[in-house]
């Protein structure tokens, strides 16, 4: 007789053998055992992030046969965010805020400041301003910013020597010439006044405004405006209004005599070169449509017009002695209106006539170099004398004027081509971010 156990799975039995025929059978059954829990263990964990949760099963064995008896999966809940704050102050120019940021990355910004702004010390003189130049002064904030400004020229003060005389009691500078005396109020807003075509200061002494020339011949006085005086390029500058005084020397002296007919006589309506063929550029100039008629047939305050067109010269040609007027062997012009011989118009706009001359046969480098324009009008008074007024100044250049239409045609256009050809002979591939050749 053997006896065999129940298992957890398996039942018991009691086997009887003979001993001599090797016979058997079995008896005295008993159940299984069946499982007996163990306490449960953890298995497949996945730790949970700031923002994921994890997870895990939980597994129950047999703590007699070791069988698995049970699987259940768990979840745990994400950490959250855990974040430290570091506080950046504002300063003169940036504003201030604190910064949150947790272990895993995650940052965000809040509690913003307003920037302090600058704190300047007192000012400081750098150079002196005397009676021609101006001079500069500086103050500084504790964050090293440094604030500079313009002290303006001081200006002489003059004090009569004689008729065609005066002297600065400040500097000792004397002013030679024949003092043209302007209306205050007319040139308010002027630092200089163009005779004859050529640039002179205003000097403002007292109550007295003039300027001084030293020839007893001029024949007129214009002031111009710009759209914007101080202009950091040149090449964005531009007239904008021109008044006109007739002169008459007399009996030692000087009268201006304001032409209120003659005022934006001349007007300036743009730049422009050839896009085909051998290079060129021109300026277009409007007249009133009145003004012009007026002159041409009746006449005008006293004036019939003879001619008018455009003269222009390279800049380098030109400086205070060497105004760009007509007459001068580095000055070329042309005109576009002559008494008898010619009336060309380029376009009519409003009430405005436009006119302009060409000049071509530039090359390549001559596209670099600026250039100044200005148009000019001859007129005739009443006693058959002549007088040439001239229109505000523009200074460009070949290359300039290219750069400003790059983006005007469309890429493989044959004058797309030949501006960008232009453009990059002067710029090299600065500007080639809008190139799309």
């Amino acid at each position: 007789t053997v006896v065999t156990a129940p298992t957890c799975t398996e039942q018991g039995y009691t086997t009887h053998t003979c001993a001599v025929c090797g016979d058997s059978y079995k008896d005295a059954y008993t159940n299984a055992a069946g499982h007996t829990a163990d306490i449960p263990v953890e298995e497949n964990r996945i730790e949970p992030t700031c923002t994921e949760a994890g997870s895990y099963e939980s597994v129950t064995y047999c703590a007699v046969c070791g069988e698995e008896m049970s699987r259940v999966a768990g979840t745990i809940p994400a950490k959250g965010h855990s974040y430290e704050a570091v506080v950046t102050a504002p300063t003169c120019t940036e504003q201030g805020y604190t910064t949150h940021t947790c272990h895993c990355g995650d940052t965000y910004t809040d509690s913003y400041t307003p920037a302090l702004g600058h704190s300047y010390g007192e000012w400081e003189v750098i150079t002196e301003a005397t009676c021609t130049e101006a001079g500069e002064q500086k103050r500084g904030c504790h964050c090293g910013d440094t604030l500079t400004e313009v002290i303006p020229a001081k200006g002489h003060s003059w004090q009569t020597i004689d008729e065609t005389t005066m002297e600065c009691s400040v500097c000792g500078e004397k002013q030679s010439g024949y003092r043209i005396g302007l209306d205050p109020a007319a040139v308010a807003d002027a630092d200089y006044a163009f005779v004859d075509g050529k640039k002179y200061p205003i000097t403002r002494n007292g109550g007295e405004t003039f300027v001084s020339v030293m020839d007893t011949d001029a024949t007129n006085l214009v002031v111009y405006t710009v759209n914007d005086p101080y202009a950091a390029d040149i090449h964005t500058q531009y007239p904008t209004g021109m008044r006109v005084w007739m002169l008459k020397f007399e009996d030692g002296a000087y009268t201006a005599t304001h032409i209120p007919e003659f005022d934006n006589l001349l007007q300036y309506s743009g730049s422009s070169i050839r896009i085909v063929g051998v290079k060129g550029i021109r300026m277009i100039t409007s007249i009133d449509k009145d003004t012009r008629n007026s002159l041409i047939n009746g006449g005008l305050a006293g004036f019939k017009l003879l001619e008018y067109g455009t003269a222009l010269a390279w800049a380098s040609d030109l400086d205070e002695n060497n105004p760009l007027v007509l007459g001068k062997e580095y000055t070329k012009s042309n005109f576009a209106y002559k008494r008898g011989e010619a009336d060309p118009i380029f376009n009519r706009t409003g009430n405005l006539i436009q006119y302009t001359n060409v000049l071509v046969g530039f090359d390549d480098d001559q596209c670099i170099p600026d250039i100044v324009m200005r148009p000019y009008i001859i007129l005739e008074d009443e006693e058959g004398s002549q007088v040439t007024v001239y229109g505000g100044e523009v200074v460009r250049n070949i290359g300039y004027i290219a750069w400003q239409n790059r983006n005007v045609f469309n890429p493989g256009n044959a004058a797309y081509d030949y501006v960008w050809n232009i453009i990059h002979h002067v710029y090299g591939d600065m500007y080639d971010e809008d190139y799309k050749g």
